[in-house]
């Protein structure tokens, strides 16, 4: 589900400006929020493999590769937006 919010963040972002709901603001509320998520979903990963024994470094390593898909989408997101935008009235 990290794609997804990689492509919220990056439609989020380039939609700032283009209607008076489309805030930068609201933009930046938005990465707040998903990254509250991804902070505490992190520790859903990273805290139950730390009690069976494993090594911290290991479980920041899994940590980081849950999330490691979010940019991906954010990157994809940008392109389709800046592609698609032209073509809208």
């Amino acid at each position: 589900h990290n794609f997804p919010e990689g492509l919220n963040i990056s439609v989020g972002f380039d939609a700032a400006g283009t209607t008076p709901a489309s805030t930068l603001q609201v933009a930046e509320l938005l990465v707040f929020g998903i990254g509250i998520q991804n902070f505490l979903e992190g520790l859903v990963v990273a805290l139950p493999l730390r009690r069976l024994g494993y090594y911290h470094s290991w479980c920041f390593f899994c940590r980081q590769l849950s999330g490691v898909v979010e940019p991906l989408g954010g990157y994809l997101g940008a392109a389709v937006v800046s592609y698609a935008e032209p073509l809208l009235p």
